[in-house]
């Protein structure tokens, strides 16, 4: 039987519950960049669902935190935008790694003696072979083209990420990270209710 959006919206629970467990050895590349280097303004390329889930990050890098999130459409960044020289970190985002655009625009910042990680669901695609350090978001593929279980894994994984370098930089206490990764384990036990409410509707 074929996968639906359904099938992997169910899925997001356990999906999400093992990115929290895994998230240091999968994220361990961030951690090493942000204890060897400053990180106060972060250039994001994502498109499409990466877009959003990036938009639905940034409040929590910069109000929390403090650190600036350029968030980038990479067909605009790269024919028609300006590289930030003060960007002291760039990820692309990309859940299938294929995205041609992303690709182009990661290789446009490589260009300019930039490094560049890579958040993706596919470590061996070409935009993870293409990056200099990949960030494996942990949730596998999806068959369906309209992405539900990847783009709430890809805004977890950013979450986590802010917290790794708001962690190495103190600008968040060890109190501060277990208040932040019980909050998510919480957000996360309570997705089987909020879908159960969800169906009700209808």
């Amino acid at each position: 039987m074929r996968p639906t959006m359904m099938t992997y919206i169910s899925e997001e629970p356990a999906c999400l519950a093992q990115i929290l467990r895994d998230y240091r050895q999968k994220l361990a590349p961030i951690e090493t960049f942000a204890r060897q280097h400053p990180v106060r303004r972060i250039l994001l390329l994502a498109t499409g669902s990466s877009l959003n889930a990036a938009l639905c990050a940034r409040y929590f890098f910069e109000q929390r935190f403090g650190v600036l999130l350029d968030i980038k459409e990479p067909y605009n960044f790269t024919h028609y935008d300006a590289i930030d020289p003060h960007a002291d970190l760039v990820v692309a985002i990309s859940q299938s790694g294929k995205s041609a655009s992303t690709l182009e625009a990661m290789r446009k910042v490589q260009a300019s003696g930039k490094s560049v990680f890579a958040l993706t669901s596919d470590p061996q695609s070409p935009i993870g072979c293409a990056s200099d350090g990949v960030l494996d978001i942990n949730t596998g593929i999806e068959s369906v083209g309209f992405v539900t279980r990847g783009f709430s894994a890809t805004v977890l994984n950013l979450l986590l990420i802010a917290l790794i370098i708001a962690r190495k930089q103190e600008k968040a206490s060890e109190v501060e990270e277990q208040h932040y990764l019980a909050e998510l384990q919480r957000l996360v036990a309570a997705i089987p209710e909020v879908i159960v409410r969800h169906l009700a509707l209808y």
